[in-house]
């Protein structure tokens, strides 16, 4: 795996700029000197959302805390000593089995989780990752992932599910957390629950690996 770029957005600035940065569907018709700046910005973004054929397009979403930018960080081979919460976005490109992954890595918390939607548009592969040993937060993680799952724009894109910290003794396991989001009833679409410790880096290439060969089925 190789790092090839990195991005990140925060919310520091204020909450106008930064639903400015990462909403499409702003008007740009008559801006001044530093608004042309934002316009170069959107412009970046809307580059980098648009995927050819031989890359694929990962949004990567939970909770806060779930462990998504470390997971990234590991993906990347990166030091995941000091990680601090994504307060706008990431995003990373590795290489793995002939692909490159663009990974999207969006903040977590709750204020930030209104402008997921402006990312689902050309997602190729959606994983969720949930923090297995915050048993408290787990029907608030269900009721996040349920409305992932009804949103058009990602209908029918597989999901793969990190059941993270499980290089913890409080994390539950895969199979009691696939049970408790109802995963056996999602019908239009492939999903994988996967256990792992981002922490570690045990089960996030097996993980991976899935994510290739579904995007390599859905391909052919």
């Amino acid at each position: 795996m190789f790092f090839v770029y990195y991005v990140t957005f925060s919310l520091s600035w204020n909450a106008r700029i930064f639903a400015y940065y990462v909403t499409p569907l702003v008007t740009l018709s008559g801006v001044s000197g530093r608004q042309n700046h934002k316009m170069g910005l959107l412009s970046i973004l809307r580059k980098l959302k648009s995927t050819p054929d031989q890359e694929v397009r990962i949004l990567l979403l939970g909770l806060d805390n779930g462990g998504k930018t470390t997971l990234l960080k590991q993906l990347a081979s990166e030091d995941i000593t000091h990680i601090t919460p994504t307060q706008g976005f990431n995003i990373k490109s590795v290489q793995s089995q002939g692909f490159k992954l663009n990974v999207w890595d969006i903040g977590g918390q709750r204020k930030i989780r209104p402008y997921w939607r402006n990312y689902f548009e050309n997602t190729d592969v959606l994983i969720y990752v949930i923090d297995s040993a915050d048993r408290k937060r787990f029907e608030e993680t269900g009721q996040e992932l349920a409305e992932l799952l009804d949103e058009e724009k990602l209908s029918g894109v597989p999901i793969l599910v990190f059941a993270n910290k499980q290089d913890l003794l409080t994390a539950a396991p895969a199979s009691e957390i696939a049970e408790g989001l109802n995963l056996h009833t999602i019908r239009d679409r492939v999903w994988q629950i996967q256990s792992c410790s981002a922490l570690t880096g045990e089960g996030v290439q097996d993980g991976m690996n899935w994510v290739c060969k579904s995007v390599n089925a859905k391909r052919k």
